[in-house]
């Protein structure tokens, strides 16, 4: 019984743990004057959609269930790129400050679910800084590290970096189904 209430709390904590890794993109996204267009974690998401109303739903694409957050340009302010930048730095320093808030108390009480949800977040933070390629996907600090100093993948960065800025979540981006 002790170990199901371990592995309960371990997914529990994961679902925690990716929401703050996701809530810092999105809010630094916000910070930064983005919009806000989509949160996924699990099979739990917001989105914004085609009546620019922020909607809870059920995720049914099991892909995405790692966690999505997603923030729009307003505008073509050419410094967007520098700014997004700083959204894909955003999640993973969220996941390590949140770990290293519950670090001392976990050590001090030696409490194996305050262990878990420090370790847990400490974990996505750093994995997600590291330049490592998932699938398709690069990971925050691998697309990071193609944007700013690898001149080879820059073009392809910019590419998609400027498909994406050019995307009007209210007349494009929201006709887009998610299942």
């Amino acid at each position: 019984m002790e170990i199901f209430i371990i592995i309960l709390a371990s997914i529990f904590f994961y679902v925690i743990s990716c929401t703050v890794h996701e809530l810092g993109h999105i809010l630094m996204g916000i910070k930064e004057g983005f919009k806000f267009y989509l949160l996924v974690v699990g099979p739990f998401g917001f989105k914004r959609d085609e009546n620019d109303k922020i909607v809870f739903y059920i995720e049914k694409d099991v892909t995405l269930w790692g966690g999505l957050g997603a923030t729009l340009p307003t505008n073509d302010d050419a410094d967007n790129y520098r700014k997004f930048g700083r959204v894909l730095l955003a999640g993973p320093f969220a996941s390590i400050i949140f770990g290293l808030i519950w670090l001392p108390l976990a050590i001090i009480t030696k409490n194996i679910f305050l262990i878990l949800l420090s370790a847990m977040s400490l974990a996505i933070g750093i994995v997600c800084l590291l330049p490592l390629r998932n699938g398709a996907f690069y990971t925050d600090g691998g697309r990071w590290l193609r944007m700013h100093k690898k001149e080879k993948t820059r073009a392809v960065e910019m590419a998609i970096w400027n498909f994406n800025s050019k995307l009007n979540c209210s007349r494009q981006l929201c006709k887009i189904k998610f299942r």
